[in-house]
């Protein structure tokens, strides 16, 4: 892994910290996959001398996408389908690629200040074919972290990670989860 995270990421190895996740995907060929993590050290190490500060000792550090993958796989036991979760986030869209409850692929794009259905459309069609190739844009069910003003895109509640999260966790309208950080 050490290996092949040189040849994979595209900025040198001395500038991130690194985790990965495996999966068994071969059952007789005994074969692993293998998802590789890469945090910006610059910016972690911001936060951890904030934590330090504060006298705390963090113990893990994660991607945010991988912790609504999370949230995602406990709040809808049913979910094994390929499936988009979409999460606005300051001038940013993050679309992360779920499939079989695990995160596949996790990218960010820039969020235009006005961005049409049809532009959002094209970019959820682009990300499932690059993460699920030969999977129709219909039977892959898109989740959304919460509403926005900023996308054209509605989602019922079951498809609504806020919501999915409320009524897992019975919270009140009141009551809220705090936003990824």
């Amino acid at each position: 892994i050490d290996y092949q995270s040189d040849r994979l990421l595209p900025i040198p190895k001395e500038d991130v910290y690194t985790d990965y996740v495996t999966f068994d995907v071969g059952t007789e060929e005994k074969r692993i996959e293998v998802t590789l993590f890469a945090f910006a050290r610059q910016e972690v190490e911001v936060y951890l001398a904030i934590l330090q500060q504060a006298q705390l000792r963090p113990q893990t550090v994660t991607l945010s996408s991988a912790a609504l993958t999370n949230a995602l796989a406990f709040c809808h036991a049913s979910l094994q389908a390929p499936c988009l979760l979409v999460v606005q986030d300051d001038g940013w869209v993050e679309l992360d690629s779920i499939g079989g409850k695990r995160l596949v692929a996790s990218q960010m794009a820039p969020l235009a200040q006005n961005v049409s259905k049809a532009e959002l459309d094209e970019l959820l069609a682009q990300t499932l074919m690059r993460s699920f190739p030969g999977v129709p844009t219909t039977e892959a069910p898109v989740f959304l972290d919460g509403a926005s003003d900023a996308l054209p895109l509605m989602v019922d509640a079951s498809h609504d990670l806020q919501a999915l999260t409320a009524t897992h966790f019975a919270l009140t309208p009141e009551e809220t989860l705090p936003p990824a950080a």
